[in-house]
């Protein structure tokens, strides 16, 4: 199977074009068809999958049945000017071996973490050093979901990574307007210290060597070192 820029590939279970109709009449494949074909080029792959499991859960609903199951996966062909895009993007070089990988739900924050830590793990970084990666990926994985994006899953959060023997390279990126790091309150301070958020950051800063933001203020850039020692 060969796929162009721009192209979709949908895969789903009965669930999805399995709908009632509010008549007790089950949707046939019919309606999945057309409602795709209506969809390209005006929506995305993701949009289009919310609007389908959306109405999935509303007929269900007017027929007082039980939710069935709905596995659904679009899959998004990316050219090569568009990966070297995102790299820019994330603030690699193109030439760059840059791994890269998207998640918009909290759902997906392990999957991702996991391809990073296990290429930590595979080049003998310390298991000090892969255990406060993972404290620090869920961090930023979920600020980015829940703060940049608004919980709003029709968007994405963008994540590349480069790593060697000496050191790793972390880049996420959301697709909200951003923040003002400076502008965090110091959660050492007495007036902050019974606060029950506000400490992300802190924790993200005193584990790795180096993070760095953009100036929107939507994408961190992360850096640790095999020897833990800045450069």
């Amino acid at each position: 199977l060969y796929l162009n820029p721009g192209d979709w590939l949908l895969f789903f279970t009965d669930g999805i074009y399995g709908i009632f109709n509010g008549c007790n009449e089950l949707v046939n494949r019919k309606f999945l068809e057309t409602e795709l074909l209506n969809a390209i080029g005006k929506r995305s792959p993701s949009e289009f999958l919310c609007s389908i499991q959306k109405l999935h859960k509303q007929k269900y609903s007017e027929v007082n049945q039980d939710n069935d199951d709905v596995t659904a996966l679009a899959v998004e062909f990316l050219s090569l000017s568009r990966k070297n895009q995102l790299r820019e993007k994330l603030g690699f070089n193109q030439d760059d071996p840059v791994y890269l990988q998207f998640v918009c739900y909290f759902e997906e924050m392990d999957r991702a973490a996991a391809v990073i830590l296990s290429a930590m793990d595979a080049l003998g970084y310390p298991d000090d050093n892969i255990r406060k990666m993972k404290i620090v990926l869920t961090e930023l994985f979920a600020n980015a979901i829940y703060h940049g994006n608004n919980g709003d899953h029709n968007k994405k959060v963008t994540l590349g990574h480069i790593i060697d023997k000496e050191k790793i390279v972390v880049s996420i990126m959301d697709e909200g307007n951003g923040f003002v790091p400076d502008k965090i309150p110091d959660p050492t301070l007495p007036e902050n210290l019974v606060k029950d958020c506000g400490r992300g950051l802190f924790i993200v800063r005193s584990y790795v060597e180096k993070m760095e933001f953009n100036e929107t203020g939507n994408r961190v850039t992360i850096t640790k070192y095999h020897d833990n020692r800045p450069r």
